[in-house]
């Protein structure tokens, strides 16, 4: 079985930094044998984030997102 990477195109606010944050525009690139541990550290690299913070993750309606949903494949 060959093993496959998947990029998820987020849309980030930092309301760590600021009340009304900008958006960024970011992909992340995720490894099919991925754990929820490897996607938060790839989150906070792609974030700049250090130390224990809280990840939110939200459809385009603002409803929560369980990480674990983005290491299911669309095919799932």
């Amino acid at each position: 079985m060959e093993l496959k990477n998947r990029f998820i195109h987020l849309k980030i606010r930092r309301y760590d930094i600021s009340e009304k944050p900008e958006v960024i525009k970011k992909s992340l690139k995720i490894a099919s044998e991925a754990t929820l541990a490897d996607l938060k550290k790839e989150l906070q690299d792609l974030c700049g984030i250090t130390g224990d913070k809280v990840i939110k993750v939200r459809y385009p309606d603002n409803t929560l997102i369980p990480m674990l949903f983005l290491l299911q494949s669309p095919e799932e």
